[in-house]
């Protein structure tokens, strides 16, 4: 026997089969980016953030952890097949990632108006019942005694153990009906999945946090993914007249009018349940929400419209559900402030208030209110291409196309303190997202290699991109240990019944005693009229805050400066830096005036004779 007879073969080398080595590449990416993340975010110093806001602080590992988690996502769906476990992983990575960065990094909770609904929870668990001659959110309490129950249903002292996860939870909570609403819309699952993520990477706006739109919105995509779904009445072919339009008609081999999938079959009882349900959640945003019903109402409006929903009853009932409780149980707030809502109605107010009154302050806030707009125009161009796409390539989405363009009708009823464009952006954005992920999918005949980067590539920028615009303002929503120690021994000190005073909104009060004190803004009443900021002007302050001192011995003043406030007036344009620290050593030098509490945080003076202490 010779020598080539007794040599065994060897065995090929065990390695992946080519469709799973993409997966194994995804996942390993993945958790390589979760490891870098978690060593970026420990090296986040938020107190150096300058008006650039989070961008001007975020370590080179969080931006290698956002390009790795994104690259995972990319190879997922379009090298490998789009495995829904392994992209949810994706998905609920990216959730963290972009939105959990402040439940990591910060050691209080940020934004003023957080501290706020903190502030009327802790009134509705302590009195069992609501006061619309307070503040004007009593007017709209259901968030508020559903939290209150919340908190007293756990034993806890405070609404603030919910404040940290919000919007992680939120974000979590939202992905069910996404997924839900873009099933409706297309069969294709790369296109379902990049819909989802493009969603996540273009809300820059910031409304999914501890508040009632936050979860309300929630409410808003569970039943139009209902409505969209299991209540759905047709599927409507693309129009004839489509074909006859050489710019809409499709291209070389292009593929016949393929329709979303139909759902399943229900029976009657189920249906009437279905509409029963979204009857009872919609009707529950009500006193909830000032805006959110609205946006539910056209919704569904527009879906009958569409003939795509059939239960032409519900807007009805919805829209009598809406005027009655604006006649009766908020019929104080319509009382108060009708003449001033009629006045704001039209679109010339609305673009005022949502735009010019924005393009003011320090020139790196307005690079960033600059670059917002710019970053929102090119989001609604893509997702423009993305519908003429998808008509060339016969999908003809008007349910979707109506959907996106329905909450425009918002503006001209008035500019909700001049937020009202954001809050179309955000009620449309679900459908722009889809669209836009239907611009960016490499198409069946590219090379996928040269599709999927691509698709990286655009993926990232919008990554890049949310960054810039929803944590442009994070400098002074941002507070500091020091600073909630001065508010904490400013409540401490200050006996019911007193005029709490600050220069400017942004500081982090209001969260306890909300009825017990009367509160009071100096700087922002001097230094802006309407939509015009003026310069800073020390007298003017000085006087302005002594003026209220002088008129209210009686109850008791006390002042806070923070270093918060600073970095707000300073980004609104108007005070240089340094300029509150003058305004409190000068404020110190004032007659009637104690300093009672002074750290790196901030300084708390009152008219009475209490001693200063430190922190």
């Amino acid at each position: 026997m010779t020598t080539e007879q007794l040599t065994l073969p060897r065995s090929p080398p065990i390695s992946p089969t080519p469709s799973t080595r993409p997966l194994v590449i995804s996942l390993v990416t993945l958790l390589t980016g979760v490891a870098l993340w978690g060593v970026g975010v420990s090296r986040i110093k938020l107190g150096r953030m300058n008006d650039f806001g989070l961008v001007s602080v975020m370590p080179i590992e969080v931006v290698g952890a956002l390009l790795l988690v994104t690259l995972s996502f990319v190879i997922t769906i379009t090298m490998a097949r789009a495995r829904p476990i392994l992209v949810l992983l994706d998905l609920a990575v990216l959730v963290v990632m972009l939105y959990g960065l402040f439940a990591f990094a910060a050691t209080e909770p940020t934004g003023e108006v957080t501290w706020r609904h903190i502030g009327i929870v802790d009134y509705v668990r302590r009195h069992g019942t609501t006061n619309p001659q307070i503040d004007a959110y009593f007017n709209w309490p259901g968030f508020f005694v559903v939290a209150a129950t919340a908190v007293k249903l756990l034993g806890a002292d405070s609404a603030i153990i919910f404040v940290r996860w919000a919007s992680v939870v939120l974000n979590v909570l939202y992905l069910g009906p996404l997924i839900m609403i873009f099933r409706s819309l297309t069969s294709d699952r790369r296109l379902i999945w990049a819909s989802v993520w493009v969603f996540l990477i273009t809300d820059w706006i910031g409304q999914d946090y501890f508040s009632p739109q936050g979860f309300t919105y929630f409410t808003y995509l569970t039943v139009l993914a209902l409505m969209l779904t299991y209540l759905s009445s047709s599927t409507r072919p693309r129009p004839a007249w489509i074909s006859r339009i050489p710019f809409l008609s499709p291209w070389g081999e292009a593929q016949s009018a393929r329709q979303p999938p139909v759902p399943q079959n229900i029976s009657r009882r189920q249906r009437g349940f279905l509409v029963g349900t979204v009857a009872v959640m919609s009707l529950a945003t009500v006193p909830e929400h000032q805006l959110t019903p609205l946006a539910i109402l056209l919704a569904m409006t527009t879906l009958v419209v569409v003939r795509r929903f059939d239960a032409w009853g519900l807007p009805l009932l919805l829209a009598t559900g809406i005027a009655a409780w604006s006649m009766f149980p908020a019929s104080e707030y319509f009382a108060g402030h009708l003449s001033v809502l009629a006045n704001e109605i039209g679109l010339g107010t609305a673009v005022s208030a949502n735009v010019g009154g924005r393009l003011q302050g320090s020139h790196d806030h307005t690079l960033v209110v600059d670059f917002r707009l710019l970053y929102t125009l090119i989001i609604w161009a893509v997702a423009s291409f993305g519908v003429l796409r998808r008509m060339r390539s016969g999908h003809w989405d008007l349910s979707a196309i109506a959907l996106t363009i329905a909450p425009f009708i918002l503006i001209v009823l008035t500019p909700y303190g001049g937020e009202m464009v954001l809050r179309v952006y955000y009620f449309s954005l679900p459908f722009v997202a889809f669209f836009c992920a239907a611009a960016l999918l490499p198409s069946a005949s590219s090379s996928r290699t040269l599709g999927a980067t691509r698709l990286f590539v655009v993926l990232l920028l919008l990554i890049g991109g949310f960054q810039v615009a929803r944590y442009g303002n994070a400098a002074y929503d941002y507070f500091t240990p020091q600073e909630v120690a001065a508010i904490r021994h400013m409540y401490a000190v200050a006996p019911p019944g007193s005029l709490l005073v600050a220069e400017s909104p942004d500081l982090p009060w209001k969260y306890r005693d909300y009825e017990n004190h009367k509160y009071a803004l100096v700087g922002t009443n001097i230094w802006q009229t309407g939509v015009t900021i003026k310069p800073f002007n020390l007298r003017a302050l000085i006087r302005s805050v002594t003026t209220l001192i002088n008129q209210n011995r009686r109850r008791g003043v006390y002042v806070i400066v923070t270093r918060s406030q600073s970095i707000y007036l300073h980004a609104a344009g108007n005070t240089p830096p340094g300029s509150l620290d003058r305004f409190a050593r000068a404020l110190e030098r004032q007659r009637g005036v104690k300093l009672v509490f002074h750290n790196s945080g901030g300084w708390v003076f009152t008219s009475g004779a209490e001693g200063a202490t430190g922190g």
